[in-house]
């Protein structure tokens, strides 16, 4: 069973973003299977590199369409991906220097984060470019 099962109120009906946010789940999803499995710390940590560094990525990717667009929330919604970023490059640091494990609060907040964005800050754009 997933960790996070994809919804139909996920997809933003723009094809490469869906498919981003697709694997950002899947990615989430690895990273929940390889602490249930009890894998070693270099896995965990080369899945939470991976994360972190398709997820920049992503909203880079995101950010584009948004700025085609005009999107006037443009700037707020890259403060939100910088935020999260953030976030997680520092969350990367100190699991790479022992400093944290990966625990179910880090992956319920992944989890959290990403649906909530999605649902929320995404789907505004969504209807935005869709007026």
């Amino acid at each position: 069973m997933a960790f996070i099962d994809w919804k139909e109120s996920y997809n933003t009906g723009v094809g490469p973003i869906d498919e981003q946010h697709q694997k950002l789940v899947e990615l989430i999803n690895e990273l929940h299977s390889a602490m249930k499995q009890a894998k070693s710390k270099e896995v965990i940590g080369d899945v939470i590199g991976e994360l972190a560094k398709y997820t920049q990525y992503h909203f880079t990717d995101e950010e584009k369409y948004m700025q085609r667009a005009n999107y006037p929330k443009l700037l707020e919604h890259k403060k939100e991906h910088d935020d999260f970023v953030a976030h997680v490059s520092d969350y990367k640091g100190r699991f790479d220097r022992g400093e944290v494990m990966l625990s179910i609060d880090v992956l319920n907040f992944l989890q959290d984060w990403l649906v909530d964005h999605i649902e929320g800050s995404d789907q505004d754009y969504v209807s935005y470019v869709k007026g």
